[in-house]
């Protein structure tokens, strides 16, 4: 009879977590918002242009991940707008 209701607590727990992370991971990185255009950062240095899609890399900035630094992180915008990071370890 308990086993139910623990299995549905441990359900319950699990739905707010996740929805919770999916808030905070929808609202951007680095301080910069997904779909933002890419002239509201001037830090942005251009590295790489493809069709409609255009990479940069903030070089003043040094990113650092479980205390290791991180040798580059990309920026994509497609159509002027922010899509995408990629992390290079």
């Amino acid at each position: 009879m308990n086993r139910p209701r623990i299995f549905f607590g441990f359900w319950l727990i699990f739905i707010c977590y996740t929805s919770a992370e999916a808030l905070y991971i929808q609202q951007g990185i680095h301080g910069m918002k997904w779909g933002s255009y890419i002239s509201e950062y001037d830090e942005l240095t251009e590295v790489h242009e493809t069709n409609q899609a255009a990479f940069y890399v903030n070089s003043h900035m040094r990113y650092r991940t479980a205390k290791q630094p991180v040798p580059r992180v990309t920026y994509g915008f497609y159509r002027n707008q922010f899509y995408a990071v990629f992390i290079r370890r």
